[in-house]
């Protein structure tokens, strides 16, 4: 079965701009998933947030059955206040919805956010990162490889070979060589199979790191020591190799 997956921040923003896409694609058997970051508890002026949050997303669950939307869920996030949730929270939770749901097509906010909201803006910049992440992998360690430098230390990827600056956003960014062993010391099977690496190559599996390329970078973004994440060196979320934005060799 087809499945599409629909990420947006009130209740409403289903039914004004897209209502007549969801109901055509679930008309025509796709499955679709929509997540509401609020309940729109702040939409009604006047009214407490506790009994808008409950009238609201009774009203969303009305639109979604006439819609045609098989699942709904909510991220609970508050209203008005999307842009303030930690992006790594947010973009892991979006990024396992994203695995578990395994949709055809998503559809979110643009750029403009239409309205210009805050929390539209704001979803539409974790759900891209989410997007992105969800099927990001470093090409280095899925296939199995290291590099070697001319001294015979072993680093995990060619852009950790050495120092280097490289450019993020108009703006330097620092990196730092990385090495995990030298074959001048020990065997290559030895180091490849050194806890601390294993751990490393898990890590780096599930890219559990920053969307530094998306967020616009902060004084984090400026080095490969950590990230936002909470990420230690080497942080590979400012990488532009890792990032995809260079393809690596």
């Amino acid at each position: 079965m087809k499945r599409l997956l629909v990420i947006l921040a009130h209740p409403d923003d289903e039914s004004f701009p897209i209502g007549g896409t969801l109901a055509r694609y679930a008309d025509e058997g796709v499955a679709v998933t929509l997540v509401c970051a609020t309940k729109g508890e702040a939409g009604i002026p006047g009214h407490s947030a506790v009994g808008t949050a409950v009238q609201r997303e009774q009203e969303l669950a009305a639109a979604a059955q006439i819609l045609g939307v098989s699942d709904l869920r909510f991220l609970d996030y508050r209203d008005g206040h999307v842009a303030e949730v930690a992006v790594h929270t947010a973009v892991t939770q979006l990024v396992s919805l994203l695995q578990e749901i395994r949709p055809q097509a998503v559809i979110t906010f643009g750029p403009d956010g239409i309205s210009g909201h805050p929390d539209h803006l704001a979803v539409h910049h974790l759900v891209t990162a989410a997007f992105d992440r969800a099927g990001i992998v470093c090409n280095l360690i899925e296939g199995g490889t290291v590099s070697i430098g001319l001294d015979g230390g072993i680093s995990p990827c060619w852009p950790l070979m050495h120092n280097h600056t490289s450019y993020l956003h108009g703006k330097p960014h620092q990196s730092r060589r990385h090495v995990v062993g030298n074959v001048n010391e020990r065997e290559l099977l030895g180091i490849w199979l050194d806890e601390a690496y294993v751990t490393y190559r898990q890590k780096m599996q599930s890219f559990a790191f920053a969307p530094c390329t998306y967020c616009g970078g902060c004084e984090l973004s400026e080095e490969n020591e950590e990230d936002c994440f909470g990420n230690e060196f080497p942080a590979c979320g400012n990488c532009l190799w890792a990032q995809g934005v260079i393809p690596c060799p």
